[in-house]
C-alpha cells in the first residue's frame, strides 16, 4: 500500500531525521510520526527505508 507524501510533510521528516538523528531507529520514528497528524509510525518508517534505498540504489543506477 502506497503512502502519498505532500512537500510540506517531507520537508517535517526530514527536519526530525535531523533533530532526532542520535535517537534509536523506533524510537526516532515514533518521534516523527508525532510531528505528522496524518502519518503512522510504520509510514515514516517505509519511507526512511525507501529515502536510503533510493541513496544507495539510485545513484549507482544512474551511472550505468
Amino acid at each position: 500500500m502506497a503512502v502519498d507524501w505532500s512537500y510540506p510533510e517531507l520537508q517535517l521528516l526530514n527536519d526530525g531525521l535531523l533533530k532526532y538523528a542520535n535517537e534509536p531507529g523506533i524510537m526516532k520514528y515514533i518521534k516523527i510520526a508525532a510531528m505528522l497528524p496524518e502519518k503512522t509510525v510504520r509510514d515514516v518508517a517505509m519511507r526512511c527505508q525507501w529515502m536510503a534505498a533510493a541513496q544507495v540504489f539510485g545513484s549507482s543506477h544512474l551511472r550505468s
